[in-house]
């Protein structure tokens, strides 16, 4: 809120501002926004998908139902970068389709909610981001939403470097390429 000149909300919404109710609508946005930029650490989860029963009704031999707080895929262990395709479930939520066995060890990053998990630079860029969404509503100031996205994009950057500098390193699988053109 202080990118907008605002001082946050510490109470109930009776007095709250044009700024801080348009934040408060928009936080979903925002945060799973900025939790589609990056492996974070925080809000990494692991899990064994098995099969559905029933496979899709063409194409790909196995379909998966993906956890419900999915957000973006991490890494799918022992599985090339074109065996797979992620598709809308008409049921609800997506699915994973593939032609591998019955079950997967799935990556993912998942819908945290939990701000205490956040970490400061991760805090920072949603606090930007907030304030690029909401500057053309509330300065009427396109030069300063511009202004605040070049800001946003360096703060999810250094959070993004932050992340990776906790982990070690990875070790990459050079020969990718050669074997996509097989």
């Amino acid at each position: 809120m202080a990118e907008l000149g605002e001082e946050a909300l510490s109470g109930p919404l009776t007095g709250a501002t044009k700024a801080q109710r348009l934040y408060i609508a928009n936080w979903d946005l925002i945060r799973r926004t900025a939790l589609e930029n990056g492996e974070w650490n925080f809000a990494t989860e692991r899990v064994i998908l098995a099969a559905d029963p029933t496979a899709p009704i063409f194409g790909p031999a196995n379909r998966f139902a993906l956890p419900a707080d999915y957000i973006r895929l991490a890494n799918v262990d022992d599985m090339d970068l074109n065996a797979w395709k992620i598709e809308s479930n008409p049921a609800g939520g997506l699915w994973l389709l593939s032609d591998d066995d019955s079950t997967l060890n799935l990556k993912y990053v998942a819908d945290k909610t939990d701000e205490s998990l956040y970490s400061a630079t991760f805090k920072r860029a949603c606090a930007l981001l907030a304030a690029e969404l909401l500057h053309p509503s509330i300065t009427q100031s396109e030069s300063k939403r511009n202004a605040t996205a070049g800001r946003a994009e360096g703060m999810l950057q250094a959070a993004r470097l932050k992340e990776t500098q906790d982990n070690s390193p990875e070790e990459w699988d050079v020969d990718v390429w050669l074997r996509s053109r097989v």
